[in-house]
């Protein structure tokens, strides 16, 4: 049995949304009796609000499918069409009844319609095996990083005077800061810093520093310093 997926790749804004309900709708309308199926099909995003978006969409589209000038309707001409370049010719009236059988399915089962976030979806999988994964079935799925990024850094700060190695880096963030006249909060400074750094932007550039260690600090510091004073 072979498997088959469609990748769309495009910009913001050039339709994936469109394509992507599209598709899905196609999938409940392909044969007579599949409005069901939508309970079968996950749709994931990154956000609440795209979630949202492709349910209205979805149940928008249904409602113009189902209404008296369903024949005038573009986007059910755009998923008939959708069918006859795969083969599969329905009438535009065929396809006004099983849209009544879906948007009816869907609103009497409308816990079906599993569109929703990845976080969502991963913290009911883990919820659904917490006992395998050891954990308590009523933990809490913590998604705020501040306390722990407050945590980290007071664990920092805590090895300075006892790790030789930190502390050398930070009495050289702190000469650096005196020679240009910069004001020192370390507590706020290396919190703002672990703030930014933990936004998804820097995955890419973390993910290349990963063997980045106190070897190859000490290496850049007097290759500048080199070039610096000479």
């Amino acid at each position: 049995m072979s498997n088959s997926y469609t990748v769309i790749n495009a910009s913001a804004g050039s339709g994936k949304t469109y394509a992507l309900v599209q598709r899905l709708l196609m999938i409940c309308l392909r044969y007579p009796n599949q409005h069901q199926s939508i309970r079968n099909i996950l749709a994931l995003t990154f956000t609440n609000k795209a979630a949202n978006e492709m349910k209205e969409r979805i149940l928008s589209w249904l409602n113009k499918f189902t209404a008296d000038n369903y024949r005038e309707n573009n986007d059910l001409k755009n998923i008939q069409k959708a069918f006859e370049n795969e083969g599969l010719k329905i009438t535009i009236d065929e396809l006004h009844h099983r849209s009544k059988k879906l948007l009816d399915y869907i609103l009497h089962n409308y816990s079906t319609l599993n569109i929703g976030t990845i976080d969502r979806f991963n913290s009911r999988l883990v919820r659904s095996f917490s006992y395998e994964l050891g954990l308590a079935k009523n933990f809490n799925l913590e998604i705020d990083a501040e306390p722990f990024l407050i945590e980290a850094v007071d664990k920092m700060l805590d090895q300075i005077g006892e790790n030789e190695n930190i502390s050398n880096s930070f009495m050289d963030y702190v000469d650096y800061s005196l020679e240009n006249n910069e004001k020192i909060n370390l507590n706020k400074n290396l919190y703002d810093s672990a703030k930014e750094f933990v936004k998804d932007i820097h995955y890419e550039h973390l993910k290349d520093n990963k063997e980045f260690d106190d070897a190859n600090y000490e290496n850049i510091k007097n290759t500048l310093r080199k070039r610096y004073y000479n």
